[in-house]
């Protein structure tokens, strides 16, 4: 087992998944991809704006926050936890390559997860990077 899974630590027997394009402003905080828990049920929200760049882009987003959020399941770190950090982040970059991430293991996994899908489809990573104009993958 992962150094960073948590013994004991199981996804639901009846998990849902949800997900939604929405437009950017009704996110949360500024961001392409977002995701949350609610009970059992995993909530993800992608920019509706990216399927405007490309229509796979939605799709990479998508697999990112899903992965990033079962492996935040999986090691024991909270939806708050994690939204502590993403809704306050003022650094460059992502939130989840920050340092001081709670969930920077599971964000990275998730990225490389997102990187290999973009390889094999052919999506240029600079220009799916820039999306829909905002830096922010979480």
């Amino acid at each position: 087992m992962s150094r960073h899974i948590k013994a004991g630590n199981q996804l639901p027997d009846l998990l849902l998944i949800r997900s939604r394009l929405i437009p950017a402003s009704e996110h949360r905080y500024a961001t392409r991809g977002d995701w949350w828990w609610q009970g059992d049920t995993l909530e993800i929200r992608i920019s509706r704006e990216e399927q405007r760049q490309n229509p796979l882009y939605p799709f990479l987003l998508l697999v990112h926050e899903m992965v990033e959020a079962l492996l935040c399941r999986l090691s024991g770190i909270t939806t708050e936890e994690v939204d502590a950090l993403d809704m306050n982040y003022g650094g460059d970059g992502e939130p989840g390559d920050d340092p001081r991430a709670p969930y920077r293991w599971e964000h990275a996994t998730a990225e490389l997860v997102e990187r290999v899908l973009a390889k094999r489809l052919s999506v240029n990573w600079q220009d799916y990077l820039k999306g829909g104009g905002d830096e922010n993958l979480d």
